[in-house]
């Protein structure tokens, strides 16, 4: 009897309610071999005769449910150790990982690193800049020659990229105006800035909008 009421009791405390079906499958993993013609509707009938016939004392059934309430602190316990002592194992393992890669490139990674956070500044600066335009005001690109710099700087932009990504929640428009301006970093990295580029770059745009509604 004692058993029956705390496979109820337990899947109570679990939180899952009154789940006779669930409390019938901790019973039956908790006793294979006893009672074996008997369901879980047989089971929840037993359990409701139990408590109306009073066949267990008030002081019982504290006892029960106080010793639930250990063991669900007990196994919550060792759930939380265990998923701590993964993450620390995870973590020691990637220290590591970075530890051996820094050693053997110890003045690489700190230059990729350096170049990373130079490349990141200037797309955040660019990426401003072009918010603030029309799709109309945006100078048109030059096709770029593929060579060993475009793939270098162009693998160095989609890192930065990636990384503003995770950091920012964008919309379309924002990732957008995210590559146009990666583009526009690319073109002035790798090419000479053209005359008209330089005159482009002194004309006011708000100027460029008024004269286009005086002229409507």
């Amino acid at each position: 009897m004692k058993e029956v009421l705390w496979c109820f009791t337990y899947i109570k405390e679990k939180t899952l309610g009154e789940n006779y079906k669930e409390a019938y499958k901790l019973w039956r993993e908790r006793n294979p071999m006893t009672r074996m013609n008997i369901d879980a509707k047989a089971l929840l009938n037993q359990k409701n005769y139990i408590l109306k016939a009073k066949r267990i004392t008030a002081v019982e059934i504290d006892q029960i449910k106080e010793n639930i309430r250990l063991k669900i602190g007990d196994d919550t316990e060792d759930y939380t150790n265990r998923v701590n002592g993964d993450k620390m194992d995870a973590n020691v393992i990637e220290h590591q990982k970075r530890d051996q890669e820094s050693n053997k490139h110890p003045s690489a990674g700190g230059e990729q690193h350096t170049v990373r956070n130079e490349l990141k500044e200037d797309l955040q600066i660019m990426w401003h800049k072009v918010r603030l335009l029309q799709m109309s005001e945006r100078e048109k690109l030059p096709k770029l020659k593929t060579n060993s710099k475009l793939i270098k700087l162009q693998e160095e932009i989609n890192g930065v990229i990636e990384k503003l990504l995770e950091e920012d929640e964008m919309d379309i428009t924002d990732i957008n105006n995210l590559i146009y301006s990666a583009a526009t970093i690319m073109t002035q990295t790798l090419n000479e800035p053209s005359k008209r580029s330089k005159n482009r770059r002194n004309v006011k745009f708000w100027k460029i909008r008024m004269q286009k509604q005086i002229s409507s």
